[in-house]
Parts: structure tokens; sequence; C-alpha cells
């Protein structure tokens, strides 16, 4: 059985650091012997001696405890991936950033998942964090229910998982060279982050690649967004309910990737294989999803299209009254918001201010447009207020 060892990146922000290495320390090993902890600190002029001071203090109880650090700086995505890189050398990896808080069952939880899918070759890892939105198009996500403890997506988010497999196939990728100037199926928002961006690069290996990740129903880790390099400042946006486990030798229901009907694409848009079996009217079509209405109409391959977007002809239409909005499309509902046309009668537009009210009303039941008025007023006012900072 391979048992990961728990990696943590540091930079600068030692607050963090201690409330992560606390809850860390109030999970639960009790089925585990030896589970390695190793901190990694990349390098600041000011910050590096104040935490390396507090970790000659710190008392790891469970296993070996190491602490590595750099003699230059290596930024966000290199220290990211040398953090990785001890997959390699241990096998297994549970990925952590300071600004993180675990559950209590996240060990037994990695532990499990990763030896569930360790040999599926279309598996590029696990996270611990469950999405619940959508950054390409600014909306809500949510998945569609099953009787299982997983979805799948081509993406990837906090609190990886690697085995030495996994992340070997992805080395070997990004030293080729394939991950140069090639980004251009990835989402138009995701095109436009920096080249430090980690993310960027790995979506961006999924894609090429065709794998996928697995991801938990319920968070077993949620990010503070404490102000730091991904944050100019605390954002909770992100935060989400992690698992309050109390008793140990949990059992997880695990599913095998080819028999789930909820799988995504780099778009948080289901895949039309499983829609189709969940619709048996389109099974006669070659159909790409876009529900969100953010994919590039010219990056579409297929001949149809089940889409928001506004067309000329339209196949066959659904409503859109039901959550997730993919279930507008399983259960046939009435109305005219989704189409099923060809791709050549798709009408390409940008997102109008009534068509914004209109997600966000769905996306926000029971919201009155007023409240979503002033929401979004005092949103654009920090956005400002974090801009005018900066100078």
């Amino acid at each position: 059985m391979i048992q990961p060892t728990i990696v943590v990146s540091t930079y600068d922000r030692l607050d963090s650091l201690k409330r992560l290495l606390n809850s860390l320390l109030n999970s639960n090993y009790s089925s585990f012997n030896n589970v390695r902890l190793i901190i990694s600190v990349d390098k600041h002029k000011d910050e590096e001696e104040n935490i390396l001071n507090f970790l000659k203090t710190f008392v790891w109880p469970f296993g070996d405890f190491l602490i590595k650090t750099y003699p230059e700086r290596l930024g966000l995505k290199n220290h990211f991936i040398r953090c990785c890189d001890f997959s390699l050398e241990f096998d297994s990896i549970v990925f952590l950033e300071d600004d993180f808080v675990v559950s209590k069952s996240f060990y037994e939880y990695s532990t499990n998942a990763v030896n569930f899918y360790k040999e599926n070759p279309i598996i590029a890892g696990v996270c611990l964090y469950d999405l619940a939105y959508n950054e390409f198009s600014n909306r809500k996500f949510r998945p569609l229910l099953d009787n299982n403890d997983q979805y799948f997506m081509q993406l990837v988010s906090w609190g990886k998982i690697f085995t030495k497999n996994q992340w070997n196939h992805f080395k070997d990728w990004y030293i080729s060279g394939n991950n140069k100037d090639n980004f251009k199926m990835l989402p138009r928002v995701v095109q436009k982050w920096s080249n430090s961006s980690f993310k960027k690069v790995y979506i961006n290996y999924l894609i090429t690649t065709n794998k996928f990740f697995v991801f938990p129903r319920k968070s077993f880790v949620t990010n503070y967004g404490d102000k730091g390099e991904h944050f100019e400042q605390n954002d909770s946006k992100f935060q989400r309910p992690i698992r309050i486990d109390i008793d140990s030798g949990l059992k997880f229901n695990f599913v095998n990737f080819e028999n789930s009907l909820v799988v995504y694409d780099a778009y948080m848009e289901v895949l039309p294989s499983r829609l189709k079996i969940l619709n048996k009217n389109l099974e006669e079509y070659d159909f790409s999803v876009d529900l969100y209405g953010v994919k590039p109409i010219g990056k579409i391959k297929t001949p149809y299209i089940i889409t928001s977007k506004k067309v000329s002809k339209a196949l066959i239409s659904f409503g859109r009254v039901t959550l997730p909005h993919e279930s507008n499309i399983i259960f046939n509902n009435f109305g005219n918001y989704f189409h099923l046309a060809k791709v050549s009668n798709v009408i390409g537009r940008r997102k109008s201010f009534r068509t914004y009210f209109k997600d966000s009303l769905y996306d926000d039941s029971g919201l009155s447009p007023l409240k979503l008025l002033f929401i979004d007023i005092w949103k654009s006012t920090l956005k400002a207020k974090s801009f005018f900072n900066k100078f």
C-alpha cells in the first residue's frame, strides 16, 4: 500500500503556516505508521529566518520530519514543481499550501484514494478540494449528484495528490517542451494568466494528454485565501466547508472513471458521452457542450453543440429551471434557453448585463435583483480599492 508523504510549501506567511500545522497535528493518523512531513521553505530575504526559527521548535510526533530550504528563491511555479518532485523520491505526496486547513480525515482519504486510482492511466491525480466556482465564467459550479463520493474533471485544484508514476508522466511531458506556446485549447481566461502559473501549464497538460483529476464531493481541505502571491488581499471566496469526521477507519465510496456519469472537461462542462447516457434523445448527435456559453466557437470540432449562446436555428431547445444546469438537458425541461444546434448556426455574442443578472439569479435562487445589484457594486468597490492600493 502506498502511504503518501505530506508536503507543505511556504514562503512568507508564518501565521498561516502555524494554522495549517495545527490542523495537521489534530488530524487522524491512528491507522498509519511513520507519516512523513516535509516543509519546503522558499527563500525570502526577511521572513525565511522567522519561519526556520519556528520550525526548529515544532514537534511532529507521527513520523519523519524534514525541512527543505534553497540557496535562491524558486518562485511560485518552480517551488510548486519542486514540492511535487518529492513524489519521485517518496512514491506519493499530498501537496498543501500554507494558507490551507485540513479535515481530520484528510490523510485517511488521501491514502485510500491514491491506492484506488494509482493504476488507472487516465487519472492524473487526486484533489482534496470540492470545486464550487467556475472561474472561467464567474459562475457557481454544482456537479451532478450520484451515489459516489467523487466526480472527475479535466482541471486541477488544491490539495493535490500525486503518485510517482503520475508525476513522472507530467514531468516527461513538461521537459519535452510540449508545454511551450501551445495554449490554444485552454479557456480564454486561462490563456491570459501569467506564464509563471503552474495551473496554466498543468491544465494544458490534462487537455493535451486527455487525463482527469479526481475531486471529492465534500472537501478535505479549505483555502483561507490569505494575502500573498495568489491574493492581493485576504479573500474568502474559495473557502469550502470541510468534512468533520471523528472516527477513524472510515469507508469511502470510490468509483472508477469509466463507470462515472459525472465527468467534466476543462471548461467545467459535462462530457457529451455522459449526457448521451442520461438523455437517449441525444445519442445520434455528435456534439460539444457549452452550457456556460464561454467556449469559443472557433475551437469546436464537432458538427453540433448544446449551448446557451443564441442560435439561428435549433434542433432541440431546453429551459433553465432546475439545478445544476445539466439537469435541464437530462430532464428535457421545456423552454428556450439551451439549444442543440449546428455549430454553423450559433450566433456568437458577449455576455450582456441582463444576462449577467439572469445567471446570478439562477445560481442564487431566491436572491432579489436589488440585493444582487448591491453585492455587485460592493465587489466592484473592493476591486477598485485593491487596484489603487498598489500605487
